[in-house]
C-alpha cells in the first residue's frame, strides 16, 4: 500500500513537471532517424504495466533516461552511483538506480517504487515524425526470437504487433519505397546456421494514421529455376535501401557449388511496393 500511494505522489509530480523527449544526440541517414537509444518495458511492484523508459546514448553508458507513465514523462540525468547506475531529474524531484537489473525509483531518500527489467528494444522515427520501438527477446534460445513492433504518433490506431519463434533480427531500418512520403519499416531476420536465408518482415504507413503488414511473398522453386529471377538462390542474402529502393543481393550458385564457394557472381533483386486488395505487397523486380 506504501508504494501505491508513492507511486500515486510520483504521478503527479510526473504530470506537473511533464517534459517532452528531446532526443537531440541522433544518429541520421539518408531516409529517417535512427534514434540512439534503447528502450525497456518494465514489471514493478506497483502493479502497473504501463511503466517505459528510453534511454538515450551508448548501451551501458546512457547518458539520460526518460520515464514514461502513461501520459507523464520525466527525463532523468546520468549521474554517479556506488552501486549500478544512477539516473536524477534536474530538480531532484525523482531518481532512478539500476543495478543487476533491478530499477529503483526515488524521491530523495525514499523509495517510490522498484521495477524489474522487461523487454529491451531499439526506436527508430520516421521523417514524418512517427516512431516505432522494435523489442525481441529469446525465451526458446538465441536461434529462435520473440518480436514485439508497437508506435507512437500514429493518428488514429498505434500499432502493436508479436511474432513468436521466429528467425533472429539481422538488421532494421527505415525506407519510403513506394514514395508516398511515410516510410515503411523493414525488419531482416535471418536462419541461424550456415544458410543464412534472409526473410523481410515490414510495415507501412497509411497516411500516418495507422499501419498494416506488408504481405511478402515466399520464394518458390519455380523462381530459383534457371533463367527466373531467382536461379541460383541459396540464401547468404543481404537485404538493404539503395537509392529509395528495397534491395536483396545474393551470391549465384551454381550446380555442383560447394556451400562456400558460389561461382556465377552476384544478383541484385528490387522489390516494389504496392497497395494490395486487403494488405501492401512487396512484388520482386530486376533493377532497371
Amino acid at each position: 500500500m506504501k508504494n501505491w500511494i508513492y507511486y500515486v505522489l510520483v504521478v503527479g509530480t510526473l504530470a506537473l513537471g511533464a517534459c517532452g523527449n528531446d532526443n537531440t544526440s541522433k544518429k541520421k541517414n539518408n531516409l529517417a532517424e535512427v534514434i540512439n537509444t534503447d528502450t525497456m518495458s518494465l514489471m514493478c511492484d506497483v502493479n502497473s504495466d504501463s511503466v517505459k523508459l528510453v534511454f538515450l546514448g551508448e548501451q551501458g553508458k546512457y547518458e539520460r533516461v526518460t520515464v514514461y507513465m502513461g501520459a507523464t514523462t520525466k527525463e532523468l540525468i546520468a549521474d554517479s552511483a556506488v552501486n549500478g547506475q544512477r539516473f536524477t531529474a534536474e530538480d531532484k524531484s525523482m531518481s532512478m538506480v539500476s543495478n543487476q537489473g533491478v530499477y529503483t525509483f526515488y524521491n530523495d531518500t525514499n523509495i517510490l517504487f522498484s521495477c524489474s527489467s522487461g523487454r529491451m528494444g531499439r526506436e527508430f522515427k520516421t521523417a514524418s515524425g512517427i516512431t516505432y520501438v522494435v523489442e525481441e527477446t529469446h525465451p526458446n534460445g538465441v536461434s529462435l526470437s520473440n518480436l514485439r513492433i508497437t508506435s507512437r504518433g500514429l493518428k488514429e490506431a498505434e500499432a502493436d504487433w508479436s511474432f513468436t519463434d521466429i528467425d533472429p533480427i539481422k538488421d532494421v531500418f527505415l525506407g519510403d519505397i513506394n514514395n508516398d512520403g511515410f516510410d515503411e519499416l523493414y525488419i531482416i531476420t535471418e536462419v541461424a546456421g550456415s544458410g543464412g536465408y534472409a526473410g523481410i518482415i515490414g510495415f507501412a504507413s497509411n497516411n500516418d494514421k495507422s499501419s498494416s503488414a506488408i504481405t511478402v511473398p515466399e520464394l518458390t522453386e519455380e523462381e530459383m529455376k534457371t533463367g527466373q529471377l531467382f536461379e541460383g538462390y541459396q540464401g547468404h542474402d543481404k537485404v538493404y535501401i539503395e537509392k529509395k529502393k528495397l534491395v536483396r543481393e545474393f551470391p549465384i550458385y551454381r550446380t555442383g557449388d560447394a556451400n562456400t564457394n558460389p561461382t556465377g557472381g552476384t544478383r541484385k533483386v528490387n522489390y516494389t511496393l504496392n497497395k494490395g486488395e486487403a494488405s501492401w505487397v512487396l512484388t520482386p523486380v530486376l533493377p532497371e
